[in-house]
Parts: C-alpha cells; structure tokens; sequence
C-alpha cells in the first residue's frame, strides 16, 4: 500500500462525522518555532541559531541529547490537525500527556480495503524546519520523542 497516497477513514467519536482523508505525521521540534523569525535565512544558519537557542533556554535537553518532538496529525489541505497517539516521553506522566487522535476519533482504515493504519508507517512532512533538515539531509523518524541534537552537531563537527 503506499501510505503517501492513501486516505483513511474515520469517525469522530461524539457525533459520529466521518472523514475520508490523507493522513501524515508532522514533527514540532522543541523551540523550532522560533525559525518562523529566519524564513529568508539558509538552512544552515537557521540550524546555527536553533542550536543556540536550544543551548540557552534548554541546557538540559542539550546535555541529554534529548530535544523533545511532538508529533501532529494532519491531512494536508483538510484543515485538520491533532496530537498523534503512541508518543513516549520520558518527560510526560500520564496527567501531562496530551490529548491525542484516538480519544476524539476511531482508528483509521484504508479507505478500500478496511486495513487499519499503522502509525508508525504514515509519511513524515516536515513543514516548521524544513530548510534546516534539508541541509542536514535529516529528518525524523515516525513518531520518535526526541530529536539528537548533540549527537547530530558533533557528528557534524567531526567530534570525538
């Protein structure tokens, strides 16, 4: 099947409305909104300064190579956007994990061979540092927490 074409149906659990939608996973990377700010810039200079961002206001996810993703759900052009399920974060108890999909829809299936979606498989569209993860020819991985920054900037620098 190819997940970057398919739609996938679901309901909305209170009122019963259904959808027959693409669905795609986007990643939001912990402080990358602030490259909204460096739109004109090369990738390579927005991820200069989403580091030191990172460095400054979160030396703790920096230390633990650790930068903290949270996943959406969306389908692109449908105005539809929701926390993916299925992430783990070591940092989340169970009272500050987000709403998610499943608790406002039913699991989605193929819309013509009923087949339910595996999460993991959806295609991963990078909106919010796509200038950057091209420049590193990175991007993550279906619904993974965090993001190696550290590991990603020595590997860069030919560190040891």
């Amino acid at each position: 099947m190819n997940m970057k074409t398919a739609k996938w149906r679901f309901s909305n659990l209170v009122s019963g409305y259904e959808r027959v939608v693409p669905l795609v996973l986007r990643p939001e990377i912990n402080f990358s909104s602030m490259l909204m700010d460096y739109d004109d810039e090369s990738g390579e200079e927005q991820f200069r300064r989403w580091v030191k961002c990172v460095q400054h206001d979160s030396p703790k996810q920096w230390e633990d190579d650790a930068v903290s993703i949270l996943w959406g759900v969306v389908s692109p052009g449908n105005n539809f956007n929701e926390n993916a399920p299925f992430q783990n974060h070591p940092f989340w108890t169970r009272a500050s994990e987000p709403d998610n999909f499943l608790k406002h829809f039913t699991w989605p299936v193929h819309e013509t061979t009923g087949e339910r979606l595996d999460w993991f498989q959806l295609p991963v569209v990078n909106e919010r540092f796509k200038e950057w993860a091209k420049a590193l020819a990175w991007t993550p991985s279906p619904l993974q927490p965090t993001c190696p920054l550290r590991s990603i900037v020595q590997s860069r620098n030919g560190a040891h």
